[in-house]
């Protein structure tokens, strides 16, 4: 009996230790981690190896990192950082140079928290369930946040506060996120491109109280408010070549923001307007862009100044709604550029434009397409445009646009190839084909008149100049063929750092529709 009660004390005993021994290495696996300015790891048992300036997560670690040295690498190397609500898994305050990679942040307040930080990047990463944003940035500047995946997180996904600027967030996943995807308030000059932005609680990609920032070739799919949201007096901003599809409020919605460049973007099935033009939103160019299959091609409220050009308008159920009358816009850009296609049209083309010319038809119709007595489209296209980006400077994205009833395919322009522009177009019922191309002098400035091939059989055409652009018309017999359109002596060709920028917008459109397909 003596010998069994012993053998259940030392029992107790050696449970006891163990106990004990648990809630220590508990408490020290839960205490603050962090990398001091010297370098050294506080407390240094936890599963962290430093090499020279690189640290590397050798096991799950059981809170914050505090990161108090610039000029170091953080590689998680798939590893966990795991929280209980405490303020950041990884926290980056009035840091420089700094890399966060390959690291699943979860459970804390933020994932990843920069304040005042600077020339950091933040990629590889999975920042999923914590308590408001997956990323943070607040006065931070000059950042790159990209290829991360961020996920499922209270607030925002990805938020640029208090005069973030200069940053870039691109190819990221960001998805199911309780607020917006992509928050920027206050924030300007940053770029977000390349994201695809799917299924989150409010706005896919929300800017307010932010200008001059450039939003392009990121996929907005199935969000519950708006695709992109700009309010709150977010002026200059470009948004551009956007895949906007299936959001349960609007594709893009403007609210009292100004003088914003909304072009080239693809909107398509919202449950509202494709573009909504709200109360006090002034002197915005709303241009080439395709506007599908949505309740509202453009709702129009309270707002005055704006130019609708070059809009592809098809089958929306209203093409245009305008809540009330008494306010002026503007729905072309005059002869002979001309102003939107829409669907609906019924009007014809026999007029050949103000010089009557030989073409018989300039793809603009005779009549003008009436939407009320404040809001005419004096030169509707009879054909929809396709549009071809040739890059960006001057901040201005800057396009070759083609009106055809052909199909337009295989646009190619290098000038390092040569001073021409080639593409294909291919049958349709017409037998006499049409093409009007629009082409920037910025891009190619002629002096000595233009060469038209089609097959390599040359063929005439006639081209207007005005003050910034030449306008060539063409017809041809209707097959599938190659065009060239070539200057016979150039005097000024593309900027080379537009040529950058060209192939940088390539792939990252093809990004963005890779990402498409896995979904």
């Amino acid at each position: 009996m003596k010998k069994t009660v012993s053998g259940f004390m030392l029992t107790l005993l050696v449970l006891g230790t163990l106990a004990l021994a648990f809630r220590i290495q508990s408490a020290e696996a839960l205490a603050t981690i962090h990398i001091r300015t010297d370098g050294s790891i506080e407390p240094s048992s936890v599963p962290i190896q430093r090499s020279g300036n690189i640290y590397l997560l050798v096991g799950e670690v059981g809170d914050s990192i505090v990161v108090e040295k610039d000029n170091i690498t953080i590689d998680g190397a798939g590893y966990t950082v795991r929280g209980a609500g405490t303020w950041a898994g990884i926290d980056l305050n009035g840091r420089n140079n700094v890399t966060i990679r390959n690291v699943v942040i979860t459970g804390f307040r933020y994932g990843i928290d920069l304040d005042d930080s600077f020339n950091n990047s933040v990629f590889g990463n999975s920042l999923t369930g914590n308590l408001e944003d997956g990323i943070s940035l607040s006065g931070s500047s000059y950042n790159s946040i990209f290829s991360n995946n961020v996920t499922e997180n209270g607030e925002d996904g990805i938020g640029l506060v208090s005069s973030s600027t200069y940053n870039t967030v691109y190819g990221n996943d960001v998805t199911g996120n309780d607020f917006d995807g992509i928050a920027v308030g206050d924030s300007s000059d940053n770029t977000i491109y390349g994201n695809n932005v799917q299924g989150n609680d409010e706005d896919g990609i929300d800017l307010y109280g932010s200008s001059h920032n450039v939003v392009f070739g990121n996929s907005m799919t199935g969000n519950f408010f708006d695709g992109i949201d700009i309010g709150y007096s977010s002026n200059s901003n470009l948004i551009f070549k956007n895949y906007i599809v299936g959001n349960d409020d609007d594709g893009i919605d403007l609210s009292n923001s100004s003088y914003n460049s909304i072009c080239g973007n693809n909107i398509v099935e919202s449950y509202y307007g494709a573009i909504e033009v709200g109360y006090s939103s002034n002197y915005n160019r709303i241009h080439e862009n395709n506007l599908t299959d949505n309740y509202y091609g453009i709702h129009l409220a309270g707002s005055i100044g704006n130019l609708f050009y070059y809009n592809n308008f098809v089958n929306n159920s209203r093409q245009v709604y305008l809540s009330e009358s008494g306010y002026a816009n503007v729905w072309d850009e005059g002869y002979p550029f001309g102003g939107n296609y829409w669907s609906n049209y019924t009007g014809v083309d026999h007029y050949g434009g103000p010089d009557q010319n030989q073409l018989g038809s300039d793809g603009i119709g005779d009549t003008f397409h009436g939407i009320d007595a404040d809001n005419i489209d004096r030169y509707p296209l009879m054909l929809s445009i396709s549009v071809f980006y040739s890059g960006i400077w001057d901040g201005k994205a800057h396009t070759i646009d083609v009106v055809s009833n052909s199909t337009v395919t295989s646009f190619s322009f290098d000038p390092e190839e040569g001073p021409f522009i080639r593409f294909n177009v291919s049958c349709g019922s017409e037998e006499i084909a049409f093409c009007k191309v629009t082409i920037p002098l910025d891009l190619l400035w002629v002096e000595d008149g233009w060469a038209i091939w089609v097959d390599d059989e040359l063929i005439g055409h006639e081209a207007l100049s005005s003050e910034s652009y030449t306008h060539i018309y063409f017809v041809y017999n209707h097959s599938a063929q190659t065009v060239v359109i070539q200057g016979t002596h150039v005097l000024r060709e593309i900027p080379s750092v537009t040529i950058i920028l060209v192939l940088m917008s390539s792939a990252m459109l093809a990004f963005v529709f890779k990402k498409r397909k896995m979904f």
